[in-house]
């Protein structure tokens, strides 16, 4: 897909713009997230959100894309929100959600939040993951907390 090959080669104008000139019922799911993952690395949450509340059926990419893109952006407590938000709405967690969990969660500096996600890591498997491992490692030498 162009718009995901222009984001991840660092040509977020021209994923935009292409993005701009598509017809609306060509804009699904897949081609809204990559859009904005587009946005997020730019910093444009504003832009982001609107496209993640237009999507009608929102599945876990849709939100790992928002949920990261807050973490990456330093509005931790909106990126816990809404990964409350799509547990809510029955969907599970992945090993990217929770790298974007424990980020959030070392940006708020946050051991209480962080353990609770912590909690879900052990419980479904999720530690095999190096780069869950590496976010958890991180959250806690952030928050001062000890791994036990």
């Amino acid at each position: 897909m162009m718009i995901s090959g222009y984001v991840e080669n660092g040509k977020f104008f021209e994923a935009e713009e292409l993005f701009d000139h598509m017809p609306h019922n060509n804009k699904n799911a897949i081609v809204i997230t990559s859009m904005m993952t587009g946005f997020c690395k730019e910093g444009i949450l504003d832009n982001t959100r609107v496209l993640f509340e237009g999507i009608q059926c929102k599945d876990r990419a849709s939100f790992n894309a928002m949920i990261s893109g807050y973490a990456q952006n330093g509005v931790g407590e909106e990126a816990l929100r809404l990964y409350s938000n799509m547990h809510k709405i029955g969907l599970q967690e992945d090993d990217a959600t929770l790298v974007s969990v424990f980020t959030a969660c070392s940006s708020l500096e946050s051991l209480k939040k962080g353990r609770q996600a912590h909690v879900l890591v052990i419980r479904n498997r999720f530690i095999k993951n190096v780069s869950v491992c590496n976010a958890l490692v991180t959250m806690y030498s952030t928050c001062g907390g000890i791994y036990c």
